[in-house]
């Protein structure tokens, strides 16, 4: 739930605020009463009234962003704090950011799942999967801007790229452990499913051959080509043969990884 700060808690972060040399006072978002960070010190304040210890760490260098760093331990975890100038600074780093977690130009190994956060002058980055984590980074400022792909995230960057795209059935196949949805995208029906993690889809695209034609040891029989895609915790199938439908997925930074 979205935390509502009283008027001792606002004046706290303004005094903050006013301590760190940042004139601008914590803002909130259009329609919204919740006060927002506008810089590492309030940051740390607010994940402390969540009851998070918070210690600062060192300095870090990501070659995809144009300010240094400095690490937060929360809770004895590490999340990567970059403080800009201003919005329009950060929004200019940011816009590298792909909404799989992927960076322009940047072939990194990373060594959990990534989620990346940012409003007013601050981007945060957390290189793991704990849920009390992101639900403390979630509460500070709501939902990753990258990282976290989800059908809503997938539906949003089709739309951006003019894709016309309709949300249609729940639809269940064998070979999936989970439900799924079809997207029809531009009149195409596109099967999308939507794991709880990561690991968990990537334990199921495991099991589906090179070509699409079999999930383990089970053999499909398809229609027409089959594409299977993923990103994120999402794994996506298109069945057909419009290479509009296929560039689409693939420009909406879903890998295809198996089919014809």
């Amino acid at each position: 739930m979205k935390k509502l700060f009283s008027l001792l808690s606002f004046v706290a972060l303004a005094v903050l605020a006013a301590c760190s040399g940042i004139a601008q006072e914590p803002r909130s978002s259009e329609g919204s009463d919740k006060v927002y960070p506008v810089n590492r010190a309030t940051l740390i304040h607010i994940l402390e009234s969540e009851g998070a210890t918070v210690a600062e760490g060192d300095a870090i260098q990501q070659p995809f962003f144009s300010v240094p760093g400095r690490i937060l331990l929360v809770n004895g975890e590490a999340i990567q704090t970059f403080e800009y100038e201003s919005e329009a600074a950060m929004l200019k780093d940011s816009d590298h950011v792909y909404a799989d977690g992927s960076v322009d130009n940047a072939d990194i190994n990373w060594l959990n799942e990534r989620h990346f956060f940012r409003l007013a002058n601050l981007i945060v980055l957390y290189d793991g999967s704990d849920e009390a984590m992101l639900t403390l980074l979630r509460n500070a400022f709501g939902s990753e801007f990258a990282g976290d792909f989800t059908r809503l995230s997938l539906i949003g960057v089709l739309v951006s790229k003019g894709a016309d795209v309709v949300e249609g059935d729940l639809i269940e196949q064998p070979f999936i452990p989970v439900k799924g949805q079809i997207l029809r995208v531009n009149g195409a029906e596109v099967q999308i499913f939507e794991f709880n993690s990561k690991s968990e889809m990537e334990m199921t695209a495991e099991t589906i051959s090179e070509d699409g034609s079999m999930a383990g040891t089970t053999m499909i029989t398809f229609a027409d080509d089959p594409h299977f895609f993923k990103a994120g915790r999402l794994l996506a199938l298109y069945v057909g043969s419009d290479e509009e439908i296929v560039s689409l997925l693939e420009d909406a930074v879903m890998l295809q990884f198996a089919g014809r």
